[in-house]
């Protein structure tokens, strides 16, 4: 790995928006390069450079840009880091190690766990609510039966990782982005550990856990699935939402005569535009039959939810029927489970 994507993975921690300008900074220390932010930090070992001194963390990353990817660093004695590369320098104001705060290290003690497929999380990133108030809501819940949760109150998504018993923990998205496949964790201190090695000792992140308790999941998920079962090709759903989105944002799903119909009303939502177009699907034998009619959907949270599925065909269960109440839309494949939440037709 280049000096510039150790950088780069680092310096995601790095907070400009802070009042604290420590947490802006990437340090060089001796081998190690860190970077402690806001919502946790990361640490990678550089261990042919034997410097110390931190250095804005967008600064450095311009720098690289323009003198290359591995560049020879030295600190000069105005504690500047001086970058020089293939024919180009440059200089950045740095700041010396011992005024930037203390780097949150696991403790010897903590228990890791490797958690399979891990790197795969953050995808489902749209699922987490984007509003900073509502702090159990914000961010990937670790649950103990071996599930990875997320919600924003209108979509939820869950992913089977098989890690039962794996500790309880509410993280922020950015702490899983860019992983890699399986991944060994600890909790400890208030923070979730995250490294590609057993103990970190080749790298690791630190992410600070959220303070709040999420909402059941699995209480809505099973409810969901008292519905009408149908299996649905997924790309041919999928290709079938994102026609619908170039009308609007919102969906009427019709079920009749085992058919599925997503319907865009423009002159209902003031679009210039109206949509209808459908796909056929098959009630699952021995279960419940889907009723046929008709409930409302809002695109942006149905169309990533098939798009996030991968097999070629996905169990949906709905209940569409009038009068049947504002049910949710549950759709499973493997171990990823989504529900969607429905609005009321007008």
């Amino acid at each position: 790995m280049s000096l510039l994507e150790q950088v780069k993975e680092v310096a995601n921690f790095a907070d400009d928006d802070s009042p604290q300008i420590q947490w802006s900074h990437v340090a060089f220390n001796k081998g190690e390069l860190w970077a402690q932010g806001a919502r946790g930090g990361a640490l990678a070992k550089t261990p042919d450079i034997d410097i110390s001194i931190a250095v804005p963390a967008k600064k450095l990353l311009k720098a690289l840009q323009a003198v290359g990817d591995n560049p020879k660093l030295t600190v000069e004695d105005n504690l500047r880091l001086k970058l020089q590369g293939d024919g180009a320098t440059a200089r950045i104001e740095g700041m010396r190690i011992k005024d930037m705060p203390s780097f949150h290290r696991p403790p010897e003690q903590a228990e890791w766990r490797l958690i399979p497929g891990l790197g795969k999380i953050a995808a489902f990133d749209w699922c987490v609510s984007k509003d900073t108030t509502r702090r159990h809501l914000s961010g990937f819940h670790f649950n103990p039966d071996g599930c990875v949760e997320a919600t924003d109150g209108h979509a939820l998504i869950c992913v089977d990782l098989q890690a039962k018993g794996q500790p309880d923990m509410l993280v922020a998205p950015a702490v899983l982005h860019g992983l890699d496949g399986d991944q060994w964790v600890a909790k400890a201190d208030g923070r979730m550990f995250i490294a590609a090695e057993k103990g970190g000792a080749g790298g690791f992140r630190a992410g600070n856990l959220i303070d709040a308790m999420f909402p059941p999941a699995q209480q809505l998920i099973g409810g969901a699935r008292d519905q009408g079962r149908m299996l649905v090709n997924r790309a041919a759903a999928v290709a079938l939402l994102k026609k619908a989105k170039l009308s609007n944002f919102e969906v009427c799903l019709t079920v009749e005569s085992g058919r599925l119909t997503a319907e865009v009303d423009g002159d209902r939502q003031g679009s210039l535009f109206g949509f209808a177009s459908s796909v056929p699907f098959q009630n699952v034998k021995g279960e419940k039959e889907v009723p046929e009619g008709k409930i409302g959907f809002s695109l942006a949270f149905l169309l990533p939810l098939f798009a996030s599925a991968s097999s070629d065909e996905v169990t949906v269960f709905l209940s569409p029927a009038e009068g049947g109440g504002l049910d949710p839309l549950l759709l499973c494949d493997g171990p990823y489970t989504g529900v969607v939440m429905p609005y009321r037709l007008l």
